[in-house]
This record gives structure tokens, C-alpha cells and sequence, in this order.
């Protein structure tokens, strides 16, 4: 059996065991449901599971991941879809609601287990779920802000945060009144009653905040300002952001990416690292004009080359043998105009080249990848150039 095979077959195992842990959670507790039930519903040893996952919280850790897959991949289709914002905020409800009915095994890690001790990593990935939608509704918010069906002074976090809670909290009713009651229920109730609130202009943002308020503004600065429609009008040519850290807190990183988007020059890039494919934020930045470019350099490692809308067109020489890149650059920066910027990709840190560009008039950026592989931001100008990497 090739190589190709057994990674092929172990993913395959891989999903079956995620697949088995989901069903049974539809049914069983978290704290009672245990590794060699698992075993048993895919035809394994307990043995032979672990050689999969090395313990029962990374299995639920990765069935949590699975779930945020799927969701993302719906969620993409939903955006695809030509709606205004808060047509789309109907459709998110509705599909959120949906997805729960279909994975009840998701919904009681959500609600039933999500305080059950000793799943730390568990609880980072159950965080993120919710943080997720919440930075989601928010960013639609301010897009009905923005086109006036929502009214300015309306909280679009608040909000947020109570389009979160009615989701579990009708999660939680359908989980009291059992699946048969649960279907004759008018999910939708409370949802027009948020809306209505909204157009209403509830909750209002208080226009003078109290010291509480500041101490709570003042313990979210890291998290950054809440995702925005605004386009990028900053400085920065070149922004590094790798949200892996961010992840690992528990914490959704949509905030923290737009705070570093709205440093991007007109002409600007930004390189985001993250452990998947972030396909609903990748259309929601590309209906506001970015260019997006999404790779998997390594297995489990996604990098999304994130393009302002002036920003010039990557020319990829990183599979070229040295020194072609090299020349390459120098033969396109000899035709840049005054002004002008290029972004390049080269295999490596380009330490020969970077000198001969600033002798040339050129100020460079630099942002490497973790395999090694580097972009380059190049702009041409007439004072003597320096060169920067990008943290």
C-alpha cells in the first residue's frame, strides 16, 4: 500500500471516529460517554482509537472543528446569495437553527456539557463557535447601518450578543419541550422581536459612558474593534497576522483582523496564517473590494494573501531556482515608475537581493512564510530606501 493510501485511509478513520463521538453525544453525556464506546460504534479497539486521537478531549476538540467546517461551508453558500444585511441575519438564524436539529450531538456540548470540568481545550473551541457568530451578526449590523435599514445609534454588539442568546436559549427551549413539541413551536417569534427592537433603534448606543463602561471598553482592546465595513485607508504596505494565538484563547480573531486591515494602504497587503480556510470571512472581505488569495502550504497551515483594492498584483517566482528570482525582481522594479509598488513572492529571504534594491531607490517589506518563503513589497520612490520585516 503507497504512502498516498494510508493517509488517505488514517483521514478516512479519522472522520468516522469524529462522525461515531458526534452521534453518541445525541445521546449520551459528556461525562459519561468514554473513548471505548467510541471504539465500539466504529468497529475499532480502544487501542487502535487513540492511535487517532490521544485523548478524549482532542476527539471532541476535533468533532467541534468538524462542525465549525461544515457551518463555514454553508455559511459560504449563504453569502453567495444576493441579500440585504439583515435579510442575510434571517437566513444565518434560520440556518443555525437547522444545523442544530440536524448534529443534536453539537447541541449538547453547547448547552448540556458546556460547563462539565476538565475539557479546557474543549471549551477554547466551543468559545470560538459562539464568538464567530457573534463578530458575524456585528459586521452585518454596521452594513445595515451603513445602508439605513438599521438605525446609527443602535449597539451592534449588544445586539450581537443578544442575537447569540436567542439561538441558545431556543436551543435550550427545544432541548426542555422534546423534538416533537419543539416542531409545532413558531421558532421565528423571536427573532421578528429582536428585529423590530432594532428598527426601533434598541439597544441604543449610551452616547456618555460611565467609568464602568470604560474599565469594560479598556479590557477589549485586545480583542480589536468589532469587524467593520469600512475599506482599508491606513499606512501600512505589508501586515503580517497569524490568528493561530488567538484561536488557542478561545477567542474569534474577526476584530483583531480588521483593526490590521484598516492599517492597509490603498496599495497595501496583508498576509493572514490561520489552521483553516476561512471561506465566509474571505467573501465578506471580497464583496468590499479585496483581492483574496487562499493557500494550504502545509498540512493543517492556510495562508490567505489579503489585497487592498489598488494593491498590486502578486507575481509568484518562489518556484523558480535561484537566481532567477533575484533577476526577476531587479528586471520588473527597472520598469516600476516613481511611486509605483510591486508584491512578489520569492522561495526565500531574499538577503542578496534586498541591498541592490535599496542602491536602487526602491523601500522594501518583508513577510515570511513558515516554510520559509517570503513576500516582498517593493515601492519605488526617491529617497534612499530602507528594509523592513514584517513582525
Amino acid at each position: 500500500m503507497s504512502l498516498f493510501t494510508k493517509r488517505e485511509s488514517s483521514a478516512e478513520r479519522r472522520r468516522q471516529i469524529v462522525e461515531a463521538a458526534l452521534r453518541l453525544l445525541a445521546e449520551v453525556p459528556l461525562l459519561s460517554l468514554t473513548t471505548r464506546q467510541i471504539a465500539r460504534e466504529v468497529g475499532l479497539t480502544q487501542p487502535a482509537l487513540f492511535r487517532h486521537f490521544h485523548t478524549k478531549e482532542e476527539l471532541l476538540r476535533a468533532v467541534v472543528d468538524d462542525q465549525r467546517e461544515r457551518l463555514g461551508k454553508a455559511l459560504l453558500v449563504l453569502f453567495r446569495e444576493q441579500r440585504m444585511p439583515l435579510d442575510r441575519i434571517e437566513a444565518l438564524f434560520a440556518l443555525l437553527l437547522r444545523h442544530a436539529g440536524e448534529n443534536p450531538g453539537l447541541v449538547r456540548l453547547l448547552l448540556a456539557d458546556a460547563a462539565a470540568p476538565g475539557f479546557p481545550g474543549l471549551h477554547r473551541a466551543l468559545d470560538i463557535l459562539a464568538s464567530t457568530k457573534l463578530e458575524l451578526v456585528a459586521s452585518l449590523l454596521r452594513k445595515a447601518q451603513a445602508d439605513g435599514s438599521v438605525p446609527a445609534q443602535v449597539d451592534v454588539r449588544a445586539a450581537a450578543q443578544l442575537f447569540v442568546t436567542l439561538i441558545q436559549g431556543t436551543l435550550l427551549m427545544r432541548q426542555r419541550a422534546g423534538v416533537e413539541t419543539a416542531h409545532d413551536q413558531d421558532e421565528s417569534v423571536p427573532l421578528k422581536m429582536w428585529l423590530a427592537a432594532l428598527r426601533a433603534g434598541c439597544p441604543a448606543r449610551e452616547e456618555e459612558h460611565d467609568a464602568h463602561e470604560d474599565e469594560h471598553e479598556d479590557a477589549r482592546e485586545d480583542e480589536g474593534p468589532a469587524f467593520d465595513p469600512v475599506v482599508a485607508t491606513g499606512s501600512e504596505r505589508l501586515v503580517a497576522l497569524d490568528v493561530r494565538p488567538i484561536l488557542a484563547e478561545g477567542r474569534d480573531p474577526l476584530g483583531t483582523i480588521e483593526a490590521q486591515l484598516e492599517r492597509l494602504a490603498p496599495v497595501g497587503a496583508m498576509l493572514l496564517t490561520a489552521p483553516f480556510a476561512p471561506h465566509p470571512l474571505m467573501h465578506l472581505l471580497s464583496e468590499r473590494g479585496y483581492r483574496l488569495t487562499l493557500e494550504e502550504r502545509e498540512p493543517g497551515v492556510f495562508s490567505v494573501l489579503i489585497c487592498a483594492p489598488d494593491a498590486p498584483e502578486l507575481v509568484d517566482l518562489s518556484s523558480l531556482p535561484a537566481p532567477e528570482p533575484l533577476e526577476g525582481v531587479l528586471v520588473a522594479v527597472a520598469a516600476l515608475a516613481e511611486g509605483g509598488a510591486m508584491l512578489f513572492r520569492v522561495p526565500r529571504r531574499p538577503e542578496l537581493l534586498l541591498p541592490r534594491l535599496s542602491e536602487r531607490g526602491c523601500t522594501c517589506l518583508l513577510v515570511e512564510h513558515d516554510d520559509g518563503a517570503a513576500l516582498l513589497h517593493v515601492t519605488r520612490s526617491r529617497t534612499h530606501a530602507q528594509v523592513d520585516s514584517v513582525a
